[in-house]
């Protein structure tokens, strides 16, 4: 499984209307221990030739979804 795979089924059951409370905040919790590993991964990095280019259209294709 692919860390986007995970991430899509922590969406899903974070969300689940099934699901009580306690079960859909430990999904969520997981969600924002993702992202803070994402920033702190990705502020570690150096900027690369195109990468503005390349967010730009990631960003334009994620506002068209």
């Amino acid at each position: 499984m692919s860390i986007l795979d995970r991430i899509e089924q922590l969406q899903y059951e974070a969300t689940d209307r099934y699901m009580d409370g306690f079960y859909c905040w430990d999904k969520k919790k997981q969600l924002y221990e993702i992202l803070w590993a994402a920033e702190k991964g990705l502020a570690a990095c150096s900027t690369f030739v195109g990468e503005d280019e390349w967010l730009l259209s990631k960003e334009k294709q994620n506002e068209s979804n």
